[in-house]
């Protein structure tokens, strides 16, 4: 991941515009995961109804929708994470009730 994105990511998890969920990437509305914020930030990633919610997670090649639980491995490493570290990830964000933890994760290891 390049640094600039890993400070963008790390600025949106601190922001407060993301409200913090666990289980899934987002809920189409405004709780995301930390990954789900990463996927949020992160161009052509969000797939969103006509009214602007996010419906879904796309491929960013080949435009296939991902489940709202975790991004394709393909997908993770298109935005630059490790899939074994996006697994930490959201063991970390589904272990607690705000981003603390997760941000301490990027920060030491990504």
């Amino acid at each position: 991941m390049s640094p600039n994105k890993k400070k963008k990511w790390l600025a949106a998890l601190r922001s407060g515009k993301y409200r913090h969920i666990r289980g899934q990437l987002c809920d189409g509305k405004s709780g995301f995961c930390c990954i789900g914020v990463l996927a949020e930030i992160s161009p052509k990633v969000v797939k969103r109804s006509a009214k602007g919610r996010v419906v879904g997670y796309v491929s960013v090649e080949d435009g296939i929708v991902s489940s709202f639980k975790m991004l394709r491995n393909e997908d993770l490493y298109r935005l630059g994470l490790n899939p074994m570290k996006a697994r930490e990830l959201a063991e970390a964000n589904d272990r607690s009730s705000n981003y603390d933890k997760a941000i301490e994760i990027i920060k030491s290891s990504i």
